[in-house]
């Protein structure tokens, strides 16, 4: 058997077979196969979520190098596809990077030298709500 052929046989296996191959002799084909068939999904998945090309591409690449280094811990049993399992796993990447860019945007209130607490336009809303809610 050619590598043509070799290549062409691993195009029919199943995600968990090739995640297997992967697992356990680091083969690249494996990987490219499983790339290319999911691979524009999740770029536009993550595309749609987060509209900073950059950003994309940097989850993008991350999503991929995890799968590469822990090929051993996404195989499962019961099914064939990983499909779902990397859809989730790339919704929780975006909604990791929201969580940290969030954290990354507060702007601390020592920034804004003319605005006590008490002068925060949010306060008196935020006390209101906050009696309401409490019976205070």
């Amino acid at each position: 058997m050619n590598n043509m052929q070799s290549k062409q046989l691993k195009r029919q296996q199943t995600d968990k077979i090739l995640l297997q191959a992967i697992a356990t002799s680091a083969d690249v084909d494996a990987f490219l196969i499983l790339y290319d068939r999911y691979g524009q999904r999740l770029l536009r998945h993550f595309h749609r979520s987060v509209n900073n090309v950059d950003t994309v591409f940097d989850l993008s690449q991350n999503f991929w190098l995890y799968i590469w280094q822990n090929a051993s811990q996404l195989i499962y049993e019961n099914n064939d596809s990983a499909e779902r399992l990397f859809f989730y796993m790339a919704t929780k990447r975006i909604a990791d990077y929201y969580r940290s860019s969030i954290h990354k945007r507060e702007i601390p209130l020592d920034d804004f030298p003319n605005l006590s607490d008490k002068d925060h336009p949010l306060r008196h809303r935020n006390l209101i709500i906050a009696r309401k809610r409490f019976g205070r």
